[in-house]
């Protein structure tokens, strides 16, 4: 039974020295085919490196050339920094001289607004002024028609007191006819009275006749108390038209008095009125004159500023155009030694080429190698352990 399991182990161990053989042999066939391929790359990395040493070699012209495209692309960027400077400095002046001239004109029109507004409060005192004297005007007209009005109520007044008066004068030349009637006729009565007396006295018959005599009387003084009061009221009505003559004449002094002083007031008026549209009409001829003086100014100075525009625009399209001139040869400068750029980059492009597939190679022979003598090492030490194992049996 250990006869058989030894054959069996035997076998297999035969068996597996004869694979590790076969395996053996074949790493023996890689490593001389590594050997081959390594001389075959020592050869090629040294051509690579001859290669390489030439293009050290031009690696000089290649930095020479480099710096010559550096220090024109500096001297291209002062030149354009120059010239933009140049354009700011210019733009700078022109707006410093613009901002001046806005300036002189805001100065300008603050000082035509500041005399509008003078003006406007003159307008405004003097519309104010002519509406004063139009409603004084007003006034003074309703006034004078109130006068009127009084002068005509007063002229009839007048004509009533003055029919009074005529009235009065007949009224009182028909009571004085009445005075010296009634002064006759109490002579008579005293007279008939006395006579009436004698005839009682003498004839006792008259006694009947008495109260008759007695009526009569009372009918008499009856008659003189109508007359008297009669005269008593014309008294107080002359004396009632005395007195509103006295207070008319009064008022239409006073009325005169104030007519007067309104008249006075009215022609101060009409001159105040007068001298203000004058100086009114003044004001607006030195406006006008002012106006057509800053609008000629104004036109002037936009002339002046058009020209200058004109001016300026134009040498800004000249030195635009120059410079424009200048970039145009500078970018054709530029192409052109880009293009021979491009052409040494594409002269250098192979090496650059071979450089790289040299180092891919490199490192890939570096690596195959170490992976191979770490596969040589295992086998190695697998293969001393075997037969280290077969001699101890």
């Amino acid at each position: 039974m250990e006869y058989a399991q030894l054959e069996s182990r035997i076998s297999f161990l035969d068996s597996e020295y004869r694979r590790e053989k076969a395996d053996l042999a074949q790493l023996r066939h890689k490593l001389e085919l590594s050997e081959a391929e390594k001389a075959e790359m020592e050869k090629r990395i040294g051509e690579l490196e001859t290669e390489l040493l030439e293009v050290k070699a031009l690696s000089p012209k290649v930095t020479m050339l480099e710096g010559i495209i550096e220090r024109f692309k500096g001297e291209m960027l002062t030149a354009l920094e120059d010239q933009r400077l140049k354009q700011k400095q210019s733009l700078k002046d022109a707006e410093r001289s613009r901002s001046i001239e806005m300036e002189v004109q805001t100065r300008a029109i603050k000082e035509v607004r500041q005399e509008v507004e003078r003006n406007r409060n003159l307008d405004e005192l003097i519309t104010l002024a002519r509406a004063e004297t139009e409603r004084q005007a007003a006034v003074l007209i309703s006034f004078q028609q109130r006068l009127d009005n009084l002068a005509v109520q007063t002229d009839e007044h007048v004509r009533s007191v003055s029919y009074l008066e005529d009235q009065r004068r007949t009224d009182a030349k028909h009571i004085n006819e009445l005075k010296a009637d009634t002064t006759d006729t109490f002579k008579k009565l005293a007279l008939q009275v006395s006579k009436v007396e004698l005839l009682e006295q003498q004839i006792p018959q008259f006694g009947r006749f008495q109260s008759e005599l007695e009526k009569v009387k009372e009918g008499v003084r009856a008659e003189i108390e109508r007359i008297q009061y009669q005269q008593a009221q014309v008294d107080r009505g002359v004396k009632r038209w005395e007195n509103l003559s006295e207070t008319m004449q009064r008022r239409l002094d006073e009325y005169e008095t104030r007519m007067e002083r309104y008249a006075e007031h009215y022609q101060r008026n009409l001159k105040a009125l007068e001298a203000l549209q004058g100086f009114q009409e003044q004001m607006k001829r030195d406006q006008h004159e002012f106006m057509e003086l800053h609008r000629l100014n104004s036109d002037r100075q936009k002339n002046q500023l058009e020209e200058w525009q004109a001016t300026y625009e134009q040498a800004a399209r000249k030195r635009m155009l120059e410079s424009e001139r200048k970039q145009d040869e500078m970018l054709r400068q530029v192409e052109k030694l880009q293009a021979e750029m491009k052409a040494l980059a594409v002269q250098i492009s192979p090496f650059e080429e071979q450089f790289t597939l040299m180092l891919q190679i490199a490192e890939e022979d570096a690596l195959s190698r170490a992976i191979a003598a770490r596969d040589w090492q295992v086998r190695f030490e697998q293969l001393a352990t075997g037969e280290s194992e077969r001699v101890g049996r």
